[in-house]
C-alpha cells in the first residue's frame, strides 16, 4: 500500500511539475510569497497625465496593479506589526518582509482620503507599529551576518531608499554597524539584477517589481509578468516567489525521485543534472551551493577537468566547514547542505575510481569528522513528535531534508556505535511524513520558507518531491542489514567505553549518551592526527604509560561541544587539542629530564627561557646572551626554543591581533618558568622528605594561595590556553588583526574567570594525583602547611613559614594532625569554591558578550565549550589520574 501511494504521488507529481515550468502553469506548482506580494502592494500603475493650463505632462501614480495585494497584505500582518510568519528562523526574511510591508502601507496613506478605506489613522497605526518591529530587528542585525546573501541584502537597499522617499527614514542601528543605510544603497546598487529574459527578471516577481518601481515610465512586459504570475498562485492578489519553476527546481524533483526509485532514469534528459561551467569554481557561492555542485561533478564521466574540480571544491568545502567559515545561500535550512555533503561523501568513499583520486586527509579525516558533526546535530535536534524543526509542530520539509541526511549517512562505517540511533530517529520521524501523506491534508507544520532567493519563500512541489523522497528511502531501512556487529572492532569498543567512563562524571551524567558516543568517534579523528605529531618537539620519555593521555585530550571539547549545544568548527576543538597536547609534552619533559638539574643550571635556564621570548629576538634565539650555559642547558634549550618557534608561529595565529599575539609570547615564557618554579619547590620536598617524616612542606617558595593564584595555575596551563584560545579565535570571530574580547570590561571579565578556572583545575588535579606526587616527591597542594594547621601557629621557620605544631600522644614522629582524608576534603572544598567563583564570572561574560549580537553568542559558546573541556578535565581526576609518570619511584 505504502509503495502504490508513493509510486502516484510521485507521478502526480511529475504531471504537476511539467505544466509548472511553462509560463501560465497550474496554481498546485506554486505558493504566495509575503515579500513579492507585500511589494506588489506598493506598485502602482504609472499614466501620463495631460498638460494643462500651461501645466506641463507628467507621470502620475493612482492604481494599484493589482488592488487586492494590499487587502491580502494587510490581513497577513502580525500583532508585533510584522509579516514574521514561516520565515522566524531567516532574520534577514523577517526584515525584508516588514520593510516590504512598511512600504506599502506608507505608499497608501500618502494617496488615502477622507472617504477611503482603510483610514488615515488606521494605516498610520499599522505603519507605525511595521517601523517599530523593523527597527527592532535591524538592532539586533548587523548586515556583516548577511555578507554572503547579496540580493538580498541589495533588495533590503532599494526598500529602505524608497522608504526614505516617502519620508520614513530607517537606521542601521544593531551591533558591529558601520554603514548608514544610504550608504548601504550604495554599497549594493551596483549589484546587476536587472538580466532581462522574457518572464520577468531572473523569473523573480520581487526583482522585477524592484526594477518598475526605478523605471519613470511603466513597462508593460514586466507587468503583464506580474498579472500571470500571480494568476499562477491561485489567490487573489497574490504573487510566488518564483515564476515561471526554475530549471533548477524541476532538476531536484527529478533527482529526489530518481534516488528514491519512484521515476525512470531513461525519462531524464540527457544532459547533467546542475550542469555548470567549471569556471564558476573561482570563488565559494555558499556551502550549500557548492556541495550541490559538487554532487552534479560527481555524477559525470571523470575527465582530467572534472577530477581536477572535484578536488577543489572537496578540499574547499572540508576547509569551509574546518573553520567554521560555511554560510548557506539556497536553503535558510542547514540541513539541506548536511544532506548534499553526506551524499557526497558517501558515494565518494563507495567509490574505488574516486577514493584514488582525493585527499587522504580529506577521505580519513576531515571528511568523517563533518559527517559526525553533521549527523549528531541532526539527531540532537530532533523534537519529541519525530519531527525537526521550530515551532510546535516543527516542518515536514526540514523533516524530510534531516532523513535523507541520515538515511544517506547509516552505511558508514565509522558511524557504527551510533547507528542504531540513527535508525530510530529515522523509524520515529518517518511516522508523521507518512500520515501526512496518507491523508492528503496539510499539517500545521507543514510550510515553512526554506527556500532563499530575494527573501526566503516556499515550494510546494520541492516540498512534496523531498516528503515523498524521504518517506521511499526510509522505508528501505526496514529491511536494511542489521550492522551492529560494528560494534565488535576495536575502534567502536574503545569509543564506546571512553563514552561510558565520560559518562560517569559528575558533569555529563544527565548527558545524552549519543552525543558521547559521538564525541567519542569525533575525538579519535584527531586523536590519530595528534600521534602523528608527538615526537616532532619533545623526545619520547620512559613514561610507562606509553602516552594513555592522547585519549583524553580531544574528548573533551568534543563532548562538550555536544553537550553544551556549541556545535564548534573543528579547527576550534583542534587548536585546543595542539596546544593540550604540547602542554603535557613540555610537563612530561621537564619532569623527566629537566626535574634533575641543579640549581645554577636552572638559573641558566631561566635566563635562556627569557632570551628565547624576547620581543627583540626575531628569529627566537635561546643563546642571545654572552653566558654559555652547560650542556644539559643547551640540549633543553634548543627543544624549548623548537617549541616556541612552533607555538608561537602556529597557522591559526597568523591573523592574530597585536595584543592577543603578545599576551600569547608573555604566558608562554611564563609557563616554562612556572615549571622551574615548581621543579624546585620539588627538589626541597624530596630533601626534607629523605630526613624526616611526612609532613607539611617546611620551605615553599610562596603561600599556598599566592602559590595556586600564581604558579599552580599558571603551571597547569591556564593563562596560556586563555591566551591561545584569544588568540587562534579574535581572528576567526572579530576578523584579521582584531582582538577576540573587543572591550577593557570583556577582557577583565575573561581574565578573572580564567583566574578562578586555573585554580580549580589544579586542585582538581593535584586531588587525582596526590599518591602518584608523593610516590615521586612532586609538590601536591595539600603538601602546604596551610592544609596541615588551622591558622594558629605563630612560630616560623627563618623563611616565614609557620612551623607544624606535632599532634600529642602519637609519637614524636607523627607530624601530620589532620588524617590525608580530611586533607583532601580541604582541598576538594575550595576547589569547588572556586568552580562556584567561575561560574559566576562566566555568566556575566556570557550576558556581556550577548550585547555584541550574533558575534558575541557564537563567541560566548565557543568560550563555554573550551571551559566546559577544562571543568571535564578537573572531573575527570576525582576518578583517574591520566599523567605520565616520569621518574623512578
Amino acid at each position: 500500500m505504502e509503495s502504490k501511494l508513493l509510486k502516484s504521488r510521485a507521478s502526480d507529481l511529475l504531471k504537476r511539475l511539467s505544466k509548472a515550468t511553462e509560463a501560465g502553469g497550474a496554481s498546485a506548482a506554486y505558493d504566495s510569497s509575503l515579500f513579492d506580494t507585500a511589494l506588489l502592494a506598493s506598485l502602482y500603475q504609472k499614466r501620463t497625465q495631460s498638460a494643462v493650463d500651461g501645466v506641463p505632462s507628467k507621470q502620475i501614480e493612482d492604481r494599484l496593479l493589482i488592488p487586492e495585494s494590499f487587502n491580502f497584505l494587510l490581513s497577513r500582518q502580525n500583532p508585533n506589526g510584522g509579516w514574521d510568519s514561516g520565515v522566524q528562523h531567516h532574520k534577514l526574511g523577517c526584515i525584508l518582509n516588514v520593510a516590504a510591508g512598511l512600504l506599502a502601507i506608507v505608499k497608501r496613506k500618502s494617496r488615502t482620503t477622507a472617504r477611503s478605506h482603510p483610514s488615515t489613522e488606521a494605516l498610520e497605526m499599522r505603519a507605525q507599529k511595521a517601523e517599530e518591529h523593523l527597527n527592532h530587528l535591524l538592532s539586533t542585525w548587523s548586515i556583516q551576518e548577511a555578507q554572503h546573501l547579496q540580493k538580498s541584502i541589495q533588495s533590503l537597499a532599494r526598500i529602505l531608499g524608497r522608504l526614505r522617499d516617502e519620508g520614513v527614514v530607517i537606521r542601521l542601528t544593531g551591533p558591529q554597524q558601520d554603514m548608514s543605510t544610504s550608504s548601504i544603497t550604495n554599497r549594493y546598487h551596483d549589484v546587476d539584477e536587472t538580466k532581462k529574459s522574457t518572464v520577468g527578471i531572473d523569473r523573480s516577481p520581487a526583482a522585477t517589481i524592484l526594477h518598475l518601481l526605478d523605471l519613470e515610465t511603466g513597462h508593460t512586459e514586466y507587468e503583464n509578468y506580474l498579472l500571470e504570475a500571480s494568476a499562477a498562485t491561485g489567490s487573489s492578489g497574490c504573487l510566488p516567489a518564483e515564476y515561471p519553476i526554475s530549471q533548477h527546481t524541476t532538476r531536484t524533483v527529478q533527482e529526489l525521485l530518481l534516488e528514491s526509485g519512484l521515476m525512470d532514469a531513461r525519462t531524464l534528459p540527457s544532459e547533467p543534472i546542475f550542469d555548470s561551467e567549471l569556471d564558476s569554481l573561482s570563488a565559494s557561492e555558499g556551502f550549500d551551493h557548492d556541495c550541490r555542485y559538487l554532487k552534479s561533478l560527481i555524477q559525470r564521466q571523470t575527465t582530467p577537468e572534472i577530477i581536477s574540480a572535484v578536488q577543489a571544491l572537496t578540499e574547499r568545502v572540508s576547509q569551509l566547514w574546518w573553520n567554521g567559515s560555511w554560510n548557506t545561500t539556497v536553503c535558510t535550512s542547514d540541513y539541506y547542505a548536511y544532506l548534499l555533503f553526506v551524499q557526497v561523501f558517501r558515494k565518494i568513499v563507495k567509490s574505488q575510481e574516486w577514493k584514488t583520486q582525493l585527499s587522504n586527509d580529506f577521505l580519513h579525516i576531515r571528511g568523517p569528522i563533518t559527517i559526525v558533526q553533521m549527523v549528531t546535530k541532526i539527531l540532537s535536534e530532533q523534537n519529541t513528535d519525530g519531527t525537526w524543526g521550530e515551532g510546535m509542530y516543527g516542518c515536514l520539509e526540514t523533516t524530510s531534508l534531516a532523513l535523507i541526511s541520515l538515511v544517506s549517512a547509516m552505511s558508514l562505517d565509522f558511524l557504527g556505535i551510533i547507528f542504531m540511533d540513527i535508525r530510530h530517529a529515522v523509524e520515529k520521524g518517518r511516522e508523521l511524513l507518512l500520515f501526512s501523506l496518507l491523508s492528503g491534508k496539510d499539517t500545521p507544520g507543514t510550510k515553512n520558507a526554506l527556500w532563499i532567493g530575494q527573501s526566503a519563500s516556499t515550494s510546494p512541489l520541492l516540498r512534496e518531491a523531498y516528503m515523498v523522497s524521504a518517506v521511499a528511502q526510509t522505508l528501505e531501512v526496514k529491511t536494511s542489514e542489521d550492522r551492529t556487529a560494528t560494534l565488535a572492532d576495536k575502534a567502536s569498543r574503545k569509543a564506546l567505553g571512553l563514552a561510558s567512563f565520560f559518562h560517569s562524571l559528575p558533569a555529563l551524567s544527565n548527558a545524552p549518551f549519543l552525543q558521547l558516543k559521538a564525541g567519542a568517534i569525533e575525538s579519535s579523528f584527531y586523536v590519530t592526527m595528534l600521534k602523528t605529531m608527538r615526537t616532532d618537539i619533545f623526545p619520547v620519555t620512559k613514561a610507562k604509560e606509553m602516552d594513555k593521555y592522547f585519549d583524553y585530550i580531544p574528548i573533551m571539547w568534543t563532548m562538550s561541544s555536544y553537550s553544551k549545544g556549541g556545535y564548534v568548527p573543528p579547527v576550534l576543538i583542534w587548536d585546543i587539542s595542539v596546544l593540550s597536547m604540547y602542554i603535557f609534552l613540555a610537563d612530561e619533559y621537564m619532569e623527566g629530564y629537566v626535574a634533575n638539574f641543579t640549581t645554577t643550571e636552572f638559573a641558566e635556564l631561566r635566563a635562556g627561557i627569557e632570551n628565547i621570548f624576547a620581543l627583540d629576538h626575531c628569529p627566537i634565539s635561546p643563546f642571545a646572551g654572552n653566558a654559555t650555559p652547560s650542556a644539559r642547558v643547551q640540549a633543553a634549550l634548543e627543544v624549548l626554543g623548537k617549541w616556541a618557534n612552533y607555538h608561537l608561529t602556529y597557522p591559526s595565529l597568523a591573523a592574530a591581533s597585536a595584543v592577543d599575539t603578545l599576551n600569547l609570547r608573555v604566558e608562554s615564557k611564563n609557563y616554562l618558568l612556572h615549571h622551574i618554579t615548581q621543579l624546585s619547590d620539588n627538589q626541597r620536598l624530596a630533601v626534607q622528605a629523605q630526613g624526616t617524616a611526612s609532613g607539611p612542606f617546611r620551605t615553599p617558595s610562596m603561600g599556598f594561595a599566592h602559590w595556586l593564584h600564581v604558579v599552580g595555575s599558571g603551571h597547569i596551563g591556564a593563562p596560556i590556553g586563555l591566551v591561545w584560545l584569544s588568540a587562534c579565535v579574535g581572528s576567526k570571530i572579530r576578523g584579521a588583526n582584531k582582538d577576540c574580547f573587543r572591550t577593557v570590561k570583556q577582557k577583565m571579565m575573561i581574565w578573572n574567570a580564567n583566574s578562578h578556572a586555573g585554580k580549580q583545575l589544579r586542585m582538581f588535579n593535584d586531588y587525582g594525583s596526590i599518591a602518584r606526587d608523593a610516590a615521586e616527591r612532586n609538590l601536591n597542594s595539600v603538601d602546604f602547611p596551610e592544609f596541615f594547621s588551622d591558622g594558629t601557629q605563630t612560630q616560623t621557620q627563618p623563611c616565614g613559614i609557620p612551623i607544624e605544631k606535632t599532634s600529642q600522644g602519637k609519637g614524636s614522629n607523627d607530624v601530620d594532625s589532620f588524617e590525608v582524608t580530611m586533607r583532601k576534603q580541604t582541598l576538594l572544598d575550595a576547589a569547588m569554591y572556586e568552580r562556584m567563583c567561575t561560574e559566576r564570572e562566566m555568566d556575566d561574560l556570557y550576558l556581556e558578550l550577548a550585547k555584541d549580537g550574533l558575534i558575541g553568542e557564537r563567541l560566548a559558546k565557543w568560550v563555554e565549550v573550551y571551559y566546559a573541556g577544562g571543568d571535564l578535565f578537573s572531573d575527570m581526576y576525582l576518578v583517574r589520574d591520566v599523567t605520565n609518570s616520569t621518574k623512578d619511584r
